[in-house]
């Protein structure tokens, strides 16, 4: 098993883990049944099997999903097999996955080894980081992908940019209708019969034979698994307390001074708190408990403040987006602020000053009603 599966793997674990220590058992969503409104598990085997009217979001260690989903796709798993049609973006971070149906737009997949069938299709763009990835069915806009072992029958709208650690195989039934942009150690095995618009290939670096340095793994595959982990509790925090989360929009808008205080207060207060309770006896469990939940907001400050941020904008735009795609594109938005060079750790330090802010003022009942 090489380093890049193994961090897949490992990634997969981190984040399935601590809900599949609770999450027991098997969860069957009919095929005669019609689930109204966003549909969020946690198991050890999801099989969906009827309609979804809205957005999925599911962790387990098998999902089998073959009932159609009219929104968006959230998944984390080991093993992920898609049969039905979804009708909006799907994001999967899974050991391996088989996408064998139609996604209606943007298809991101983070996998150990990744499959799609002839008649497989994705409307927008694939984008993939695997170890292997063999690739059949439609693309129909652009392929952007980084694995070790790529095997190209696919029909690519646009361009397709691959980065192999080996070679790239291109089968005979492949199209690329664009330009196929190739880096690897190794020319591509180009058979007889492909139709490829245009080919540009440049040859890994020789400073990267030989070494065992890891750098065949994508430099985003960390950022990517904890994107996908805040995105999974993000769909989770939405369905449990969607109301908190508009109201800490709306009072982030009114008063972020406020917010602020309260922040930097919790923020050092609570460490002080925690080693004064761990000095006696009867305390140590609540300081272990309190550490906890410390930490709990300290991650969770991403989400709640990368929902807060999308919902004020969408409020300032007079914009109207599903809260689903609000929580997706503002968490996704403040990642990338936090990780821009000089500022970036100040608006991160800032976020989780104004997350801690807004979970004091509700402890304290201090929220306008």
């Amino acid at each position: 098993m090489n380093r890049f599966h193994s961090g897949i793997i490992i990634g997969v674990v981190a984040i399935t883990a601590p809900l599949l220590v609770w999450a027991q058992g098997t969860i069957i969503h009919p095929a005669d049944q019609v689930h109204e409104g966003n549909y969020i598990r946690a198991a050890q085997s999801i099989q969906i099997l009827g309609k979804v009217t809205k957005d999925v979001v599911v962790i387990g260690r098998d999902i089998v999903i073959d009932g159609p989903i009219e929104g968006d796709a959230i998944i984390v798993g080991q093993n992920v097999v898609i049969h039905s049609t979804i009708g909006g973006n799907v994001r999967i971070l899974a050991s391996t996955v088989l996408l064998d149906a139609a996604v209606a737009k943007n298809a991101t997949m983070l996998a150990g080894n990744l499959g799609t069938t002839p008649t497989a299709r994705v409307g927008w763009d694939l984008t993939v980081f695997a170890d292997r990835a063999d690739l059949q069915g439609t693309i129909d806009g652009w392929l952007w992908i980084r694995s070790r072992h790529v095997n190209l029958a696919a029909t690519v709208g646009n361009d397709a940019d691959v980065q192999t650690g080996s070679a790239l195989s291109v089968a005979k039934n492949a199209q690329v209708k664009g330009t196929l942009k190739y880096s690897g150690k190794h020319t591509a095995a180009i058979a007889e019969g492909s139709s490829l618009g245009n080919v540009e290939y440049r040859q890994a670096g020789a400073k990267d034979n030989g070494r065992r340095s890891g750098r065949n793994r994508p430099p985003l595959f960390w950022p990517l698994v904890f994107l996908f982990g805040a995105w999974v509790v993000g769909g989770v925090l939405l369905v449990l307390a969607e109301p908190w989360l508009a109201q800490n929009a709306r009072r982030l808008q009114q008063k972020p001074l406020a917010t602020i205080g309260w922040g930097v207060v919790g923020l050092v207060v609570a460490p002080v708190l925690i080693m004064i309770l761990a000095v006696t006896l009867i305390g140590i469990p609540l300081a272990v408990l309190l550490t906890m939940f410390y930490g709990m907001l300290v991650y969770c400050a991403r989400v709640i403040i990368g929902y807060s941020l999308a919902s004020i904008i969408q409020t300032r735009t007079n914009s109207k987006l599903p809260p689903m795609a609000l929580m997706v594109v503002g968490i996704a938005a403040y990642v990338l602020l936090i990780r821009l060079p000089l500022i970036g750790p100040v608006l991160g330090l800032l976020g989780t000053v104004l997350a801690f802010g807004l979970v004091i003022q509700t402890v304290t009942k201090r929220y306008e009603h």
